[in-house]
């Protein structure tokens, strides 16, 4: 029987910044090819790992700095708290559907984007989980249903009503909404000035004219409705480190490891299951097994079970050899011993196999 054990390589890439005059350094995880495990403050710019609010996982083309395929933000100290999931295109661009938490867990966001837009129905929610904003696009028209201010009073009704936001940078968008869309005078304005940076004017929903301290137009509106990155969690796409100071000291996270090396555990590994797996015709195969553990805060590694199973048979038989695997140094959270998840994935092609195994983020 032949078999290749793979063990998953840890790649560190080293971002350095100031931050009120000292030097720190930011340590990015690429896992093979292009995973990765990017640590985040809790305003999504990159940090220590030490002091990261946020861990987030999914693949990253280094080469044109963009995230690929799925990813999934966690929090640093329950990796059971998910803060946002959503995809990227080849293109690194948002698209399809994408869920946001906030740090206690209730729901902020959830909708889908196209190419990097909105696109179908959105809906957004207050930090106590109270309702915000509910909002449709349709080939980039938006239309606004519904707002609710903070303390639960509609302020935007089947599309009709004031419409004021305000923007990190203290911009004010106001006017009139009907039909969910822009009707009558709107501004676009700063605190500062004594007059707006745009004024646009709007007739039975459709843009009539528009100026700007530079003059007038009349092509097209300059207003847009929705930021496209008011969700926090866009801003890891720029990768742009954090400038609020870190000691290093808020949270220190250490995964679970095996005394000899992870090449031994790999060993250890390989020995018990190639055992069993010797008397078995693996040949007619060409299938994928993925078992899970939990590693216990003595070490021991128990609760095997199979989360993708072709053969039940097989999977008890490799799952009884797993059972006697060695016990673990226990992972760790500011020292304290801590429960944390162990996965195994099988790959059987025709009378070979290999696995791979990681410990799964805390």
């Amino acid at each position: 029987m032949k078999y290749t054990f793979t063990c998953i390589a840890l790649l560190s890439i080293t971002l350095s910044f100031n931050a009120s005059a000292q030097e720190s350094r930011i340590v990015v995880r690429s896992i093979g090819k292009d995973s990765i495990n990017l640590p985040l403050d809790i305003n999504y710019y990159l940090t220590k790992e030490t002091c990261a609010d946020i861990i987030r996982y999914g693949h990253f083309n280094f080469e044109k700095g963009i995230f690929l395929g799925k990813i999934k933000d966690v929090s640093n100290t329950n990796a059971n708290l998910i803060l946002t999931e959503g995809n990227y295109n080849k293109n690194g661009e948002k698209d399809g559907e994408f869920v946001v938490y906030n740090p206690k867990g209730t729901l902020q966001a959830k909708g889908s984007f196209k190419n990097n837009r909105y696109t179908g129905k959105w809906e957004m929610y207050f930090e106590d989980g109270k309702p915000q904003m509910v909002f449709e696009v349709n080939n980039d028209e938006f239309t606004i249903t519904s707002i609710w201010d903070e303390r639960g009073r509609k302020i935007i009704d089947n599309g009709v009503g004031t419409y004021r936001t305000v923007s990190e940078e203290g911009i004010i968008l106001s006017g009139k909404l009907l039909n969910g869309k822009p009707e009558g005078k709107w501004t676009l304005s700063n605190a500062t000035l004594n007059r707006p940076l745009v004024t646009e004017y709007y007739k039975k929903n459709q843009f009539v004219k528009g100026e700007t301290l530079m003059g007038p137009y009349t092509d097209k509106s300059k207003l847009v409705l929705i930021e496209p990155n008011l969700l926090k969690f866009t801003r890891a796409e720029r990768m742009m480190a954090t400038s609020t100071p870190c000691a290093g000291s808020l949270i220190q996270v250490q995964s679970a490891k095996y005394k000899n090396g992870i090449d031994a555990f790999g060993d250890i590994i390989a020995r018990s299951v190639t055992e069993y797996l010797n008397t078995v015709d693996l040949s007619i195969y060409n299938n994928k097994m993925i078992i899970e553990a939990l590693i216990y805060e003595d070490g021991t590694i128990k609760n095997f079970k199979g989360i993708s199973a072709f053969n039940n048979t097989i999977l008890r038989g490799i799952i009884g050899k797993l059972q006697n695997l060695p016990p673990l140094q226990p992972a760790t959270i500011n020292g304290k011993p801590v429960q944390q998840k162990f996965r195994i994935e099988f790959t059987f092609n025709q009378g070979t196999y290999n696995f791979t195994f990681e410990f799964l983020p805390l």
